[in-house]
């Protein structure tokens, strides 16, 4: 008997503790949420407090921010005057560019007049050569984006590509310089992103009409009237009869189904046949 009585109060013990830890487990979670939410009012009370103490605080990080990116914009855009610029170091620099960047762009180098007034000095470069236009661009591009300023005032181009692709250029730079400007160890060279020509700005674009194949399995719009019309759909007849329903956005030749103008009873295409978009307007036909 007395082992029955040992063990129930044993089990009683043991009951007790799954209880205490159960409830513990429980309730430090409970507490520590209670201390978050009482510590987190106590920081926010202590913001306001701050502010109030403190109305400029918000327009002074303002303007540290607006600070830090003018910084940045002009660590990725500005330009810097260097404090001695002369014929030697621009025809370096020259060829530091076409070196890095336009490899194939060959220059004959002219030292055109130097300027001294009292707000700036300069002096006036004219380069000269024969080269594909996409070298000639790239040289462009990195001499404008670089840090150091020089100033293209004028580009001669000739005005057909001849028959290996090259152009005849002539190029009119300013390389100017100031007591105050930087010294040459001062001006890293920018990475910049490679830029291509998607065209050549030499040719025309403009063409007589082309025939593609492709283009011709769908409607054209020459052949065909419009023989009804709704707010969402045109209706299509063509010489044969073959009754065509098109949505605005849809394909035709060369083009598609722009909108439809109920209202005054027309549908109006955008075509490309001749390397520029034409507007074209077909009216509903009416017995």
């Amino acid at each position: 008997m007395k082992y029955a009585i040992r063990n129930t109060i044993i089990l009683a013990v043991i009951l007790l503790l799954v209880i205490g830890g159960f409830y513990l487990a429980n309730i430090t979670p409970k507490n520590n949420l209670e201390k978050l939410k009482k510590s987190y009012q106590e920081n926010l009370q202590l913001l306001e407090d701050l502010r109030a103490a403190h109305p400029n605080l918000e327009d002074q990080f303002k303007i540290e921010y607006l600070l830090e990116d003018l910084q940045e914009r002009k660590r990725k855009t500005g330009k810097y005057i260097l404090k001695k610029e002369d014929p030697i170091f621009s025809y370096q620099y020259f060829l530091d560019i076409c070196q890095r960047f336009s490899a194939d762009l060959d220059f004959d180098f002219n030292i055109s007049q130097r300027t001294d007034a009292e707000e700036k000095t300069y002096n006036s470069y004219t380069l000269t050569g024969i080269a594909k236009l996409t070298d000639l661009y790239t040289f462009l591009y990195n001499l404008e984006k670089q840090y150091l300023l020089y100033i293209i005032t004028n580009i001669d181009i000739g005005e057909e590509s001849t028959a290996d692709g090259t152009i005849r250029y002539t190029l009119t730079i300013q390389g100017y310089s100031s007591d105050s400007g930087t010294v040459e160890a001062e001006s890293p060279w920018r990475q910049l992103p490679r830029r291509n020509i998607k065209y050549d700005p030499l040719r025309s674009r403009i063409h007589g009409p082309i025939v593609r194949a492709q283009e011709e399995e769908f409607v054209n719009i020459q052949t065909v009237k419009v023989i009804g019309l709704s707010a969402e759909k045109a209706f299509l007849a063509e010489e044969d009869g073959t009754i065509t329903i098109l949505q605005p956005g849809e394909k035709v030749a060369y083009g598609y189904l722009d909108y439809i103008n109920l209202e005054e009873q027309y549908v109006q295409f955008k075509l490309n046949q001749i390397g520029i978009i034409t507007t074209h307007k077909l009216y509903l036909e009416k017995e």
